[in-house]
This record gives C-alpha cells, structure tokens and sequence, in this order.
C-alpha cells in the first residue's frame, strides 16, 4: 500500500502545469516565452509587499515564479490583493474578480486574481499558512503566467548518497536508480532501521524539512494492522526555481519490533 500510495503521490508532486482554483484555470491563454517576458520582467521587479519575506529560490511556491512571497502575519486574501494593487499600479488591468476557495486538498484551493498586463493573462496565487501533519507552513503568494516557463529544467546530479544528508548516515542510503554523468540523478530504495515507528515518523518528517523541503503531503494511516505514513515534498537548489529536486518517503512499521521500513525515492 505504501508504494502505491508513493506512486500516486510521487505523480502528484511531479506535474507542473496550469495551476486551477476550482475548476478553473489560472490563465486560459498560454502566451509565447517572448510575449510572456514583459509580464515576467514586472513581476520580477515587484518590491516586497510589507508583512513578507522572498523566497528568491521559489521552494516555498513549488514552481519557478517570477515573484515568491511567504507571510507569517498576511493571509491568502490580504497576499493575493497586496500583489495584484502592486501589478495595477505599475500598468496591469483587472481581468477577473479575485475567487478564493478553501478546498483542503494540498494541490488546489487559497485565492487567485487575474491581472492582464500587455496582452497577457497575468495569475496571482495566493494560500493561508497551514499545519502538515504537524509541520507549519506560512501563507505564501506568487505571480502565474501561464506557458512562461519550463518545466523541465535541468538541474546538476544529485551526487553521493552520502553527501546529500538527507538521513542520519547510520541509516544507510537506497542504490542509484538512474545514473548520469556526474553522479545520480534518481535514488530508490527501501532502507530497513532499528528505530520504531514513534521515532523514525517524526525524525524522517524533520529531516525532510530542515534539508529546506517544502512539504506537499503528510498522510499517515493504518494498514492491515501496520500504521504508515507518507511525506513529500520538492525544493529548488538555485534561485528562479532551477534544479528541482522532488522527494518522497514512506514509513512503515518494520517486520522485527522496534525497527522501521523508509521507503525512500530522491529524484529531479
């Protein structure tokens, strides 16, 4: 059940696309690179709304933005109408009322304004700070503009298993499933370690976070009697949300009492 659950999540976390807010698309037009650059170039250029912090890497939005903000005091409204008055009053126009929606799934809900700046369908996302089973999450905000960027880009090897230091090194490492010049570029694997669930749960749930992963799932359940959990997440090693790397790990109480199974798949 934990490696089917680690598919669909790993499937989840890895698209990238038109970001919906319910049922409707961020932006409906999908403009050039070339007709989108001006739009990108004044979303770049945004100061900083008061009550916020940048995030220049873009982790904390989940996709390469020109403009990421997170707020520990602002909400997902306050977030969404701060940066669209900051769009209107450098030339953008109102395109669609602000829509806000507090569906609980990971992937949907906050609010969302649409601006049109040049010809271009400009989105502003925006979500409430929120708790991942345990873990707090601030509000965060970003400009979408849709078909401005790629999803695919490239990012350098993962390296040594050992130098990621993702996991406490007395737990091992999984093998390298795809490999590439200069190092790894996927890791899977099942890693087996004397610690029980009660710890390995949020110890693996900590480290994830503190190697500066942005948490997009944290389900735990039980299973023919087995408690399981699931975490996962992806982070941008460079700024403009380049190199992303996504990770997915699943716990399971082990075989042998007092150890546990962490099903683990690293890749870009």
């Amino acid at each position: 059940m934990v490696a089917a659950a680690l598919c669909t999540l790993f499937s989840l976390l890895y698209y990238v696309g038109p970001i919906t807010i319910g049922g409707k698309a961020l932006a409906d037009d999908v403009p050039s690179a070339e007709q989108a650059r001006p739009a990108e170039r004044l979303a770049a250029a945004l100061p900083l709304l008061p009550g916020t912090t940048r995030d220049y890497y873009d982790t904390s939005c989940g996709i390469p933005t020109p403009y990421c903000v997170t707020s520990s005091s602002l909400s997902a409204r306050q977030l969404a109408l701060g940066i669209r008055a900051m769009l209107i009053a450098r030339g953008a126009t109102i395109a669609r009322r602000l829509d806000c929606d507090d569906s609980a799934d990971p992937l949907l809900g906050g609010c969302v304004a649409m601006v049109t700046y040049r010809g271009v369908k400009v989105g502003v996302w925006a979500r409430d700070a929120r708790k991942l089973d345990g873990v707090t999450q601030a509000a965060r905000g970003y400009v979408f503009i849709n078909g401005s960027f790629d999803p695919e880009l490239p990012g350098r090897p993962l390296g040594a298993w050992s130098t990621l230091g993702l996991f406490p090194a007395a737990w091992g490492g999984p093998a390298c499933a795809v490999e590439e010049k200069g190092g790894c570029k996927q890791y899977v694997g099942t890693l087996t370690v004397a610690v029980p669930m009660s710890r390995a749960v949020p110890a693996a749930r900590s480290r994830l976070v503190s190697w500066g992963l942005a948490l997009d799932q944290a389900h735990c359940w039980i299973a023919h009697g087995r408690r399981a959990c699931v975490f996962g997440g992806s982070k941008f090693r460079a700024p403009g949300g380049a190199d992303r790397v996504i990770v997915v790990v699943g716990v399971q109480a082990g075989r042998r009492a007092g150890t546990s199974a962490i099903h683990v798949l690293v890749t870009h």
